[in-house]
Parts: C-alpha cells; sequence; structure tokens
C-alpha cells in the first residue's frame, strides 16, 4: 500500500500484514517494541475479534482490517475509549461523504440498519495510565451474496448501501486521518467527557429504544435512555433506572442484531 496519510503521528509507523489471527493481538504482543501512533492493517484476518468475544469475519480484497496503538493514556479517560473510537467511525464515513451514519451501542457502524463497521478497544493498564489497541473491521466493497454466504444479514458495506465503490487504500487513508483528527480534537477539549457524550449522544441508534439486554444466561427488556458520566447505557427497566456497561452484558435489539 502506497499511501501518505496527512497526519502527525498515526500512520508514521506503518505494518502491513497478508494475512494474521487479529490485528489488534498483533499490537498486543508487540506493544513494547511499538511507538504510540503505530497503525497495523491485514488483507486478511483468521481470527478477528468484535466485543464480548465475537468474531469478525474479513473479506479479502473487500473489506479493511486495521489497529492502531496509543499510549500512556490517563486511566480517568477509560470510560470515554469505545465512545470515542465509534465518533471515529461516524466521522470517518461523514468524511466519505455519507452523513446517515448512526452507532449502535456501544461502538458498531450502521449505515440505514446495517453494521457497516465495527470497533473494538482493548486497554493494557500501566499503573495511572493505559495503553490503548483500537480495532477495526470496515466492510467497503463487499456485496450482499457475499454476507448471505457467510450468514450475516445483519451486515452491509459501504457498496451496498451507498451504491458507491470506494478504493481500500482511499478509506485507509480516511480512516487513519479521521483517527488522529477525531482523537486529538477530543483531547483539546476543555470538557472532553462531556463533549465525548455529547457528540455521541447524537448519533446513537440505540438511544430511545426498546432493547434486549443479555448479561450471561439472562435476558431483560428495557429502554436506553441516555449515556452515563462513566461511559455506561442508562436504561428504564420497569421504572427503575439501571446502568449497563458494555464489559458486562450486550445489548440488542428486540428481534434481532438492531
Amino acid at each position: 500500500m502506497d499511501v501518505n496519510f496527512n497526519t502527525k503521528l498515526f500512520g508514521k509507523k506503518l505494518i502491513n500484514l497478508e494475512s494474521i489471527s487479529s490485528t489488534n493481538d498483533y499490537l498486543k504482543e508487540s506493544i513494547q517494541n511499538l511507538p504510540s501512533g503505530t497503525v497495523v492493517f491485514a488483507s486478511e484476518q483468521t481470527a478477528g475479534k468484535g466485543a464480548k468475544g465475537h468474531v469478525w469475519e474479513t473479506i479479502k480484497g473487500k473489506s479493511i482490517a486495521a489497529s492502531l496503538l496509543v499510549k500512556d493514556v490517563s486511566i480517568k479517560h477509560l470510560p470515554m475509549m469505545p465512545l470515542i473510537f465509534a465518533m471515529v467511525g461516524v466521522n470517518m464515513f461523514n468524511a466519505l461523504g455519507i452523513m446517515n451514519a448512526k452507532i449502535k451501542w456501544i461502538n458498531d457502524i450502521l449505515i440505514g440498519e446495517k453494521k457497516v463497521a465495527g470497533m473494538l478497544c482493548e486497554s493494557i493498564i500501566q499503573g495511572d495510565y493505559i495503553d490503548v489497541v483500537f480495532g477495526a473491521g470496515i466492510n467497503v466493497s463487499c456485496t450482499n451474496s457475499d454476507f448471505e454466504r457467510l450468514n450475516l444479514d445483519y451486515a452491509g458495506s459501504l457498496f451496498t448501501q451507498t451504491n458507491k465503490l470506494f478504493s481500500l487504500d482511499y478509506v485507509k487513508k480516511v480512516f487513519v486521518e479521521t483517527f488522529e483528527k477525531t482523537f486529538f480534537g477530543y483531547f483539546q477539549s476543555e470538557n472532553l467527557k462531556e463533549k465525548v457524550i455529547k457528540d455521541y449522544t447524537s448519533k446513537s441508534f440505540t438511544l430511545g429504544r426498546t432493547v434486549k439486554i443479555i448479561k450471561n444466561s439472562e435476558q431483560i427488556i428495557a429502554v436506553a435512555k441516555a449515556i452515563s458520566s462513566d461511559g455506561a447505557l442508562i436504561c428504564d427497566y420497569n421504572g427503575e433506572t439501571i446502568k449497563v456497561y458494555h464489559s458486562e452484558a450486550s445489548v440488542r435489539g428486540l428481534n434481532g442484531y438492531i
């Protein structure tokens, strides 16, 4: 890939892999030897990870598997990391001219009602600081027949949702540049937490909907109401206010994924 990123940090250390089990695992295993801002792309992931241990299917030549490394983030910002990464996804699609992208809790990106990108944050705690690995899977030119073959009826791509073909290299460039602009933008804000929650709320697909909360083998039905100051999903469960943390439970629609 011959892409020049218009960035100050991200992508200056760029690693392109043909095939890897997981770009996130690759970064975590090499983290001591890599600088902040390292970006990894893989043409194929054989065991890509989604939230709550789910598998993210990468379609070679038609989708992007990427991970980015940010070191030495204050641990107080840990709850905001998934929300910030979700905003990266929305802002990336906006930069591609797609203005109707929404966030399904906690950081899946929808165009229409199809999942086009999945984002996953993994943190390594180092005392009062954390190193964060941000992993993304972005469906670019996958077709409906691709998703039918993989039995992914909730999935979509830039192509299926816009009828436009984007090159993988161009989407990679926009993704990395958007990540830097969004990430630094929030950290330069006087009220990072308030701004992140406000922006996330404005782009949420989940808020205001009746949802199914799945924790271990238990399921409850509640209404998603807001985002808390510690990054949880605030829900109304039979008149009782409860908080759902993404590390503890999954949130689905009443009749399926959304």
